[in-house]
């Protein structure tokens, strides 16, 4: 995996943290996603932009900006933290609801979101147990329908795991 320029972040945290959060999840992190972060609590890259195909088969292009893990001032959001986007996909209303979000397909676990408000996701739905998760986009305003008929946000593979997506990073 390559080096990192940080453009932001909010400095380190402890691994343990991060572990147990996904152990709360029921999912394995990739270690080189606990080191990172560890060392690069939401972290913006200096050079954030990822290339893939979109769901049409287009070309997509998207600029990432990593969670956080703990409950501090990020961005434009008070108290923005990947725990609380796991519930809804948005910091008010996940702590209003326990539930998941409806929409969000089950073994989504966001970790961290676009400048157009879409989502960057690690994916275990092939594996639940894989501690190298696919990494996908998954569109806040897309909807497709799932097995049961049920709209669900519509996602586009990025990378095979998060060292392919953080080497691809570009300007």
């Amino acid at each position: 995996m390559k080096d990192i320029a940080v453009y932001r972040d909010y400095g380190k945290i402890d691994s343990k943290v991060i572990i147990d959060f996904a152990k709360s999840m029921d999912v394995i992190f990739p270690n080189s996603y606990i080191e990172l972060l560890s060392q690069h609590n939401a972290l913006t890259p200096l050079n954030s932009y990822a290339s893939f195909v979109d769901i049409d088969g287009g070309e997509g292009l998207c600029g990432v900006s990593f969670f956080g893990f703990g409950y501090q001032k990020i961005e434009v959001y008070d108290e923005e933290s990947l725990a609380l986007f796991q519930n809804s996909l948005g910091p008010s209303a996940a702590i209003e609801r326990s539930q998941p979000d409806e929409y969000i397909s089950k073994h989504i676990i966001a970790i961290g979101c676009t400048g157009a408000g879409d989502y960057i996701c690690f994916d275990y739905r092939k594996d639940p147990t894989s501690s190298e998760p696919e990494v996908v986009f998954m569109y806040h305003d897309l909807y497709i329908k799932d097995e049961q008929e049920n709209p669900k946000m519509a996602i586009s593979k990025i990378a095979n795991n998060f060292e392919e997506f953080i080497d691809m990073l570009h300007e």
